[in-house]
């Protein structure tokens, strides 16, 4: 029979995953451009953290670890996820679509707007999953074989830490730092462009963005931290991406299309 504890963690946590898909409707529902970009950002998120963390699998396993080691093993990747993608709903409100919405009506103001929630959508699952590998890099990696998860009541959550950090080499450290730094300035100055309109410029840093995305995960694969399923969720959002751009391509010639 499955413990009280796993069965209160693992619903907690899809009601979590749920929220998460439901964060565009609650914050985009008015605005019909940006509902359907959010809406599939979120998707993506959610399906990264069901492949990375397998809840279903960890709630049928034969061990039973505390309930807060296994929550925080199970699905403490889904609130830093969140916690970004609600940041850039908010950096998305309050600086770009105040400074698009501002501007007279003309030909541009769709594509922006269109250009911006799906760009924007796309560098902010970027970012969400930067963070979240260097918290596995630094806390849910593999320890003796054994994940936080496994080890049970015989050891804390911060003796799993330092184990982990001492297992480390400091280019590990140093790459998932300096990589999450880039990704996070990127973040920035993508914000910044597609706020100010420059849609050529804000596709350049859209496509820099996905080329250091593929970088940390080499980077990472040098020192044989990355598994399997961490580069199958790298090349499904990279294909996510590329049907981005081909969405977003087509709108262009549709509108263009359209106006002449």
């Amino acid at each position: 029979m499955i413990p009280i504890e796993k069965t209160v963690s693992f619903v907690v946590g899809l009601l979590i995953l749920v929220l998460l898909a439901c964060s565009p409707w609650f914050l985009f529902r008015n605005q019909k451009g940006l509902f359907k970009p959010w809406l599939a950002g979120s998707m993506v998120l959610i399906v990264r953290e069901l492949i990375l963390y397998q809840p279903f699998m960890r709630l049928l396993s034969t061990h039973n670890p505390n309930l807060g080691t296994w929550f925080v093993s199970s699905f403490s990747g889904t609130f830093v996820s969140a916690l970004f993608l609600v940041l850039s709903h908010l950096l998305i409100r309050l600086v770009i679509l105040k400074g698009i919405l501002r501007r007279p009506q003309d030909q541009h103001r769709s594509q922006d707007l269109i250009t911006m929630g799906i760009g924007q959508g796309a560098i902010s699952g970027i970012l969400g999953v930067g963070v979240l590998f260097v918290q596995n890099i630094l806390i849910i990696r593999m320890i003796n074989n054994e994940s936080i998860y496994d080890l049970g009541l015989e050891t804390t959550y911060i003796e799993a830490v330092i184990k982990q950090l001492q297992g480390l080499s400091v280019f590990s450290i140093l790459s998932s730092i300096i990589s999450l730094g880039l990704m996070m300035v990127i973040f920035s100055a993508s914000t910044w462009i597609f706020g100010k309109g420059l849609r050529r410029k804000g596709w350049k840093m859209l496509f820099i963005s996905v080329l250091l995305e593929l970088l940390y995960y080499v980077s990472i694969q040098w020192t044989s931290l990355l598994t399997t399923q961490e580069w199958i969720i790298f090349l499904v959002q990279l294909v996510v991406v590329c049907f981005v751009f081909m969405y977003i391509k087509s709108i262009y010639r549709r509108e263009n299309h359209e106006r002449f």
